[in-house]
This record gives C-alpha cells, sequence and structure tokens, in this order.
C-alpha cells in the first residue's frame, strides 16, 4: 500500500484490521454453515462443497494487489481473506469429521505445518523469485497477483479431487 497507493501504515492500519476480523468472523461463520449444509446432504464429498466453491469464487481476488483504485484493493482483498477463511473452516471441518480418531491429530499437525512451510517461507519466495524475473522490485504486486492466481487454481484442483474422492463418514476409511 505504500507501494502503490503511497499510504503510511498510520492510514490503512485501523482498515486493514476491520477487513482481517469482520473476515476472519464472517468467513468462519459461513465455513462452518457451508460444512454442516455440505455434510446434510449426504452426498459423497458434500462435506467439501463450501470449500470448492469458495476457492473458486476467490480466485479472481488474488488480483488485489494490482487493483487500480483503493477501493478496488480492499474489496478484493476482504473477500480474498472470506474465501480463505471459509475454505480453512471447511478444511479444518472435513479433518474432524471424515478422518478416523487415530489419525486426526497426525493430519491436522501434518496441514498445520505445511501450511506454515508454503505460507510463510515457499510462497513470499517465489513472489520475490518472480518479480525479480519480471524485472525487479516494481513488479511486486504483478508477481503476487500471479502467484496468488496460479495457487488459487491448484486449489481449486485440489479440492475438486478431494471431493470427488472423499468417503461418505470417516468409518469408510477401514
Amino acid at each position: 500500500m505504500i507501494r502503490s497507493y503511497h499510504l503510511q501504515p498510520a492510514a490503512f492500519a485501523g482498515w486493514v484490521g476491520a477487513i482481517l476480523f469482520v473476515a476472519g468472523v464472517l468467513g468462519s461463520v459461513l465455513g462452518g454453515f457451508g460444512a454442516d449444509l455440505g455434510q446434510k446432504t449426504g452426498r459423497r464429498g458434500g462435506l467439501l462443497f463450501g470449500a470448492v466453491v469458495a476457492t473458486a469464487l476467490g480466485i479472481p481476488t488474488a488480483l488485489f494487489p494490482v487493483m487500480p483504485s483503493l477501493a478496488g484493493f480492499q474489496l478484493m482483498f476482504f473477500f480474498l481473506l472470506l474465501a480463505g477463511t471459509i475454505t480453512s473452516m471447511v478444511a479444518s471441518t472435513t479433518v474432524a469429521v471424515l478422518i478416523p480418531n487415530e489419525e486426526r491429530g497426525a493430519c491436522m499437525a501434518a496441514f498445520t505445518v505445511i501450511s506454515a512451510i508454503i505460507g510463510a517461507s515457499l510462497a513470499p519466495t517465489i513472489v520475490t523469485l518472480g518479480s525479480a524475473a519480471m524485472g525487479g522490485e516494481r513488479y511486486l504486486a504483478t508477481s503476487l497477483a500471479a502467484t496468488g492466481l496460479v495457487t488459487g487454481v491448484i486449489s481449486l484442483a485440489g479440492y475438486a479431487l478431494a471431493m470427488r474422492n472423499a468417503p461418505k463418514s470417516a468409518t469408510e476409511w477401514r
């Protein structure tokens, strides 16, 4: 926001905090209801339907860093966080509902470790390398958008595959 919109942290800290809070609370509620509704359908993979929809709708929001206006940035950033929170809630619920007790702890640990590795180290490195390949620091926003679009499409494919192959219940794994 400093580079693209010439704002100082004091000018955006409040509304960024509000976006994080509202998207987090609303996404958790919507994700929980979505997972519950999906599970109640009784269809194979129904529990993951909310994650597939949220991921699909979230893909275009990866363009938030290249929005020409601050209002566009704010809107896209909010919906990106909302979609991510919904997806995360559905994924966590899926683990809790479909993974047998004996494997649930290991699955949640792997989920957390992989998320941390990708989110905290791999993604920022890819964005930085991408901007360097494009011509330097002035392409950080473009690289971030491209990385977000690619990871969104990969995530959508992964959730769709998981939905297609999900068991009806935890006992079906055995």
